[in-house]
């Protein structure tokens, strides 16, 4: 289970494809423990990212422009890199009958999103402009991150 706290050690880029990552380790090494963990945090992923983009029109625009992606390139992106892996590891763990490893799941997948988010905004908490390449503001960011919290720590 050392993988996913090396990755978070190197990783500077953006938490989803982060998360990607974790997941290919924890098939490729049979860690059905991980799997709990990646389906909270894609979760708080999706429903972030969603409420952004909901909350503030221009952020799809300025995700959309930054990537150079045309509207429905971006939505093809948004299900393969968001949506789709969520549907796999709930899909995983209903198949497979994994158990939740603890009701504390979610504050163990906040955590390590906070490292991560520590880590990569170097002090500038809460704001990521740098790491997706948009000009979000403030506020969309923070209500944003609200989310995010009560999504991990609303789940097992």
């Amino acid at each position: 289970m050392y993988g996913p706290l090396v990755l978070l050690g190197v990783w500077n880029k953006s938490y989803s494809h982060l998360s990607l990552c974790n997941g290919m380790y924890a098939y490729m090494t049979g860690m059905d423990n991980l799997v709990w963990y990646l389906y909270i945090n894609q979760l708080a992923i999706i429903t972030s990212f969603h409420f952004a983009l909901i909350y503030d029109k221009d952020v799809y625009e300025q995700f959309r422009i930054a990537c150079k992606l045309s509207h429905t390139g971006l939505c093809y992106i948004n299900f393969v890199i968001h949506i789709l892996p969520a549907i796999v590891y709930r899909w995983y763990i209903q198949q497979y009958n994994i158990p939740s490893p603890s009701p504390h799941t979610g504050i163990v997948t906040l955590l390590y999103t906070t490292v991560w988010m520590c880590k990569i905004t170097k002090g500038n908490w809460w704001i990521l402009d740098h790491v997706y390449g948009v000009k979000v503001p403030a506020k969309t960011w923070y209500l944003s991150w609200v989310v995010c919290i009560g999504t991990h720590l609303l789940l097992p």
